[in-house]
């Protein structure tokens, strides 16, 4: 985490004002400030929230203390009051990169928090397509049947 010869991160945010550096590591959660107008010009319509971070998948599993298991995340956005603000989040994984989103949440003064978990596995159960008594259970994250199986009942 300390390397700064390379990018490991990087936060946008459309908030006319934020946190100037990178989200605050509390131990549990990278948090993050933003704040702007409550209203937009016509003083009637909500200004709302785009924020984004991107961080490398190895320096997310580092913070938190996990192996290259597949991780989850989760996002929320709470005002200074600690109230919670219903927003659209976003969590992908892809080419090494983390990239954790929220849109569509209010001003004043929020608090991003984006906390990364253990994805946890699931089962189903494979038919064979030649022979329906021929069946396969599959544990994993994000299970799928192998060839010549289908999803069953």
């Amino acid at each position: 985490m300390a390397d700064t010869s390379k990018l490991i991160g990087f936060v946008t945010t459309n908030a006319m004002a934020y946190s100037g550096a990178a989200p605050i590591w509390d131990g549990s959660s990278l948090q993050y400030k933003v704040a702007g107008l409550h209203y937009l010009p016509d003083g009637k319509t909500l200004a709302t929230g785009k924020y984004d971070l991107v961080i490398k998948s190895e320096s997310a599993r580092c913070l938190y203390g996990f192996t290259s298991a597949p991780i989850s995340a989760t996002i929320s956005i709470a005002s200074a009051d600690g109230v919670q603000n219903v927003a659209t989040t976003v969590v992908n994984e892809k080419n090494g990169w983390l990239r954790m989103a929220a849109y569509g949440f209010t001003f004043s003064e929020k608090t991003i928090k984006v906390k990364i978990t253990k994805a946890k596995p699931t089962s189903i159960t494979c038919v064979a397509t030649a022979d329906a008594a021929k069946t396969k259970k599959v544990k994993a994250v994000n299970p799928k049947c192998p060839k010549g199986f289908k999803p069953g009942a």
